[in-house]
């Protein structure tokens, strides 16, 4: 029961990382099988660290937890990284997360990856095989099905969040890689103490992750509606179809973070500016994705800017709001330190959020860090009488500038 209990607790664990889940595992086999858990009282016969004694002793050498531990750090940089991390999202991603999980499961009953053939035809000391195949043995490709399942899941939330913080400028991104990362790590070891518990909590997290998308699914799909030609479902804030091309009776306003919202668009020029700067298209009205620099939308194939003058005329637009960006910047450094974050977030939403997802790849990576040491730098007078009321506007003016320029230069 230990192992059916423990492997579905590791489940969410593999959802959202593959190779630091397998390295914990690991150096727990190789270090942890030993651990005093007399403090459990009761509950200490319910734990899973009798399991760590079925894993061969190849998975937990030296050779294998080096090379366990690179693939963890690799892991690890392009999971923070938005150039890379856009990458590894997929179904490629999703297959080995699965792949990775299964062998888990697999080495937790005394699996041997060099002999996996032979399980099919020999019997073993754990299990009682039924046509070549054991129960816990053929458990373990379910719980790698499951994970690839719910790793498609998890890619829908991933995506919503993307699209809000395709950068990590706000932090809504990086909270959640560092949260992945503390699961995938920490949670191995509560998986292995109390599997009971665990596989409790993380049944209550895969309900809530998928109660999540399937709602932001929702939330998409209601502010869709028929095109009265062809009645092809498109967003309430396209001005034209996707698929036939007519022009839309009445066209809805898009809010913050291209929420639809049930207010009529204001003029067609402004309703314009408004879709690409939350990265929509301004022809139908769809989510762009992730489209590049010079994108294209997927569902009427019509590009956002079909010339350069198109994006020359967009970036003017959007910088008539760097004057009251600046005032209300400098009003909220007139509040020392706490002054700063709602003043930070609002000009990244209302001025930089319209321009980040149209520069280069190369030019997004090179502004972030850039502006990185500038902001810390200027930040570290901030609570200098005069001084500190002028730092967030100059930080906002040279972070607009260096990404109202590569935009342009991307043309």
């Amino acid at each position: 029961m230990d192992y059916y209990l423990l492997t579905l607790s590791i489940i969410p664990l593999f959802v959202s990382r593959a190779a630091l889940p397998i390295f914990t595992t690991a150096c727990f086999a190789r270090w942890g099988s030993t651990w005093d858990v007399g403090w459990l009282g009761f509950f200490e016969d319910f734990t899973g660290l009798d399991l760590l004694d079925n894993i061969p002793v190849w998975a937990t050498g030296d050779e294998v937890l080096i090379v366990l531990g690179i693939f963890a750090a690799i892991e690890f940089f392009m999971r923070h990284a938005p150039e890379t991390r856009m990458l590894m999202d997929g179904a490629s991603d999703c297959i080995i997360k699965a792949m990775a999980a299964g062998s888990c499961s697999y080495l937790l009953v005394g699996g041997d990856l060099d002999g996996l053939l032979n399980l099919w035809v020999e019997s073993g000391d754990l299990t009682h095989f039924q046509w070549g195949m054991g129960l816990q043995y053929t458990w373990s490709f379910g719980i790698g099905f499951a994970v690839f399942i719910l790793a498609s899941t998890r890619s829908v939330i991933w995506e919503f969040l993307e699209e809000i913080d395709p950068d990590g400028e706000l932090g809504i991104t990086p909270l959640f890689a560092w949260l992945e990362d503390t699961v995938g790590f920490l949670g191995i070891l509560f998986a292995f103490i109390m599997p009971g518990l665990t596989a409790i909590a993380a049944f209550v997290g895969i309900i809530g992750a998928w109660s999540v998308a399937k709602g932001i699914e929702a939330m998409e799909r209601a502010s869709h509606e028929p095109c009265v030609r062809c009645k092809t479902l498109g967003p309430k804030c396209g001005p034209n179809c996707a698929s036939c091309g007519v022009k839309r009776a009445t066209v809805n306003k898009v809010g913050l973070l291209g929420r639809v919202l049930d207010e009529p668009a204001p003029s067609e020029a402004q309703h314009r500016i408004a879709l690409i700067a939350t990265h929509r298209c301004p022809t139908c009205g769809h989510r762009l994705g992730r489209s590049g620099a010079s994108p294209t939308c997927e569902a009427c194939s019509e590009p956002v800017f079909a010339s350069t003058s198109d994006r020359e005329a967009y970036v003017s637009d959007l910088s008539s709001r760097l004057p009251s960006t600046l005032l209300v910047c400098g009003m909220c450094s007139f509040i020392p330190v706490l002054g700063l974050i709602p003043g930070y977030f609002y000009y990244q939403l209302t001025l930089l959020a319209g321009l980040r997802s149209y520069m280069p790849t190369s030019s997004r990576f090179g502004r972030r860090w850039l502006m990185r040491l500038f902001k810390l730098s200027l930040l570290a007078f901030q609570w200098v009488p005069f001084i500190g009321v002028i730092t967030l506007p100059i930080i906002c003016f040279v972070d607009y500038r260096i990404a109202r320029k590569a935009v342009l230069n991307a043309a």
